[in-house]
């Protein structure tokens, strides 16, 4: 009996420190996964990077954006092109919280988060997928390409004057 305190007490201790909250990463793992919806349009998750790192850990939980979808007749190319579209009224705008999906028709589409757009193609019958990764700084998308999920370099959207 005597030499059992001292092991009771590491597992207390063990039991105590195991009992932290754990690190909200859930939203970064998601990032690398392709949306399961069905239908024609595009769907994906928003992640939330934190720039501050504690006990080893980046939190990174699931966030929520204002998603806006302009129709276009093909990608666009410059922030020229983009400040002209998004001039106009959008086609969709939803807020995703965590995760979204918008029904589009087959086409060409401009997608903006805060102030970056991505150019996105749906097909027909199918759903693109379009995660989105919010920062302090510039936003990231991650999108389809062909089976496996790529970041793809965003356009610009001119902040107006």
């Amino acid at each position: 009996m005597r030499g059992t305190l001292p092991w009771r007490s590491a597992l207390l201790a063990a039991g105590l420190l195991s009992c932290g909250d754990p690190c909200p990463t859930e939203g970064c793992e998601a990032l690398n996964a392709r949306s399961d919806e069905k239908g024609t349009g595009i769907a994906g998750v928003v992640a939330q990077l934190s720039d501050v790192v504690a006990n080893r850990c980046q939190e990174c939980p699931f966030g929520v954006a204002g998603v806006n979808v302009w129709s276009v007749d093909a990608p666009l190319e410059s922030s020229s092109d983009v400040s002209r579209v998004v001039a106009q009224p959008a086609l969709q705008q939803v807020t995703a919280n965590e995760r979204f999906k918008i029904e589009l028709d087959a086409g060409n589409y401009l997608v903006c988060v805060i102030n970056e757009c991505v150019n996105v193609v749906v097909k027909q019958g199918a759903i693109t997928t379009l995660n989105v990764r919010l920062t302090e700084g510039p936003v990231a998308f991650f999108m389809d390409h062909g089976g496996t999920l790529e970041q793809v370099t965003a356009l610009e959207k001119p902040s107006p004057n």
